[in-house]
């Protein structure tokens, strides 16, 4: 910068998510043959998410003299809600040794949504950029919002091995979601300097409005293998192993627009259930899982290490952080007053 002798760097990053989704809905069945039978279902999605991303970077005179300040700052906060529908069609075949399952789920419909959004962006004291110092800063509220869910498709088959086990798979594909605007306040921010003409603004921001917001999704297909086997007269083994893979097509943070900074990679999960059944109407189920995705390096977009006046402070991001993730979870279930299957055998022969 144009402050003679040693500076100091200081640089923050603040990041929060908070995303809530309930499912209700209905279905029915019809059963047109003994081993083969159609649903239909409808699901109303409440989706409620809050979210606050922020950047600010610092260039300070190191002796607290007036020298020059040069920065460069971007924070995005909204939060909305929304309520959309889907239907669901799906068919059941089921043989002695055999059965298979599919479902599709429709792409969303919109019912209604609204959301508030704000958004500061600033650089000053780093004219070898643009030229001048540069402040935009507005906020919208009740915004109409439009979320979507993607199609899928679901299909599953089971095999029985031998007399008392039997082999599961399943596998689901979530089409891809083009890029659209959940919400696109069409009003110019409070800008400085003022004279900066809208067709600037506009290509500096992503070519979209200040403060619209928009997401898509590639296509993915996750699967999932199980197996049951039946232990002895009361006791049955679960095991199983399935995918969660990544759908965000850009999972990072962009300084010319808004977007959500989310998980940048795949996981795994394998459990392992024991279910045992007693003779007095009691049946106790047991399971863990655990997840994981693995050490993986991925793209970032800013790197306190390295800042620089031609990076704009923001460092040389690109290739080269590293996440994973582990998680596990416990399921314990009690079933009490079911009805006992090998008194009602027995009762039966009787």
């Amino acid at each position: 910068s144009a402050t003679a002798g040693e500076e100091t760097f200081v640089a923050s990053y603040n990041y929060f998510h908070s995303l809530s989704e309930y499912w209700g809905g209905f279905g029915v069945s019809y059963q047109i043959t003994e081993g083969f039978a159609v649903g239909f279902a409808h699901y109303g999605i409440y989706r409620d998410v809050k979210y606050s991303n922020g950047y600010e970077m610092s260039v300070l005179p190191t002796d607290g003299s007036t020298g020059t300040v040069s920065s460069i700052s971007t924070n995005n906060n909204f939060n909305y809600w929304n309520v959309k529908g889907v239907f669901k069609p799906s068919l059941a075949l089921h043989v002695e040794n055999f059965k298979f399952g599919a479902a599709f789920t429709t792409p969303s419909f919109n019912i209604l949504g609204k959301s508030n959004v704000y958004r500061d962006y600033s650089i000053r004291g780093l004219n070898q950029l643009i030229g001048t110092d540069i402040t935009f800063i507005d906020r919208a509220e009740k915004q109409k919002v439009v979320h979507k869910e993607a199609a899928a498709l679901a299909i599953g088959c089971s095999w029985r091995i031998g007399k008392n086990s039997w082999l599961h798979f399943t596998h689901e594909t979530y089409f891809r979601k083009k890029y659209y605007l959940m919400w696109n306040p069409d009003q110019q921010p409070n800008s400085y300097p003022q004279a900066l003409a809208d067709t600037t603004i506009y290509n500096f921001f992503g070519q979209q409005n200040f403060l619209a917001f928009g997401e898509q999704d590639t296509t993915v297909t996750n699967f999932g293998l199980g197996f049951e086997t039946k232990m002895g007269p009361r006791w049955d083994l679960y095991l199983g192993i399935r995918t969660d893979f990544l759908y965000n097509n850009r999972p990072y943070f962009l300084f010319n627009r808004i977007a959500v900074d989310a998980s940048k990679w795949s996981l795994f999960h394998a459990s392992v259930g024991v279910v045992h059944e007693t003779k007095k109407a009691k049946r106790y189920t047991v399971g863990v899982e655990c997840g994981f995705s693995g050490r993986k390096e991925y793209y970032h977009i800013a790197d306190f290490t390295t800042p620089s006046l031609n990076n704009g402070l923001i460092g040389d991001g690109g290739i080269g952080a590293y996440g994973s993730q582990i998680s596990g979870k416990l399921i314990l279930e009690i079933v009490i007053g079911q009805q006992d299957k090998s008194r009602v055998e027995e009762t039966i022969k009787d």
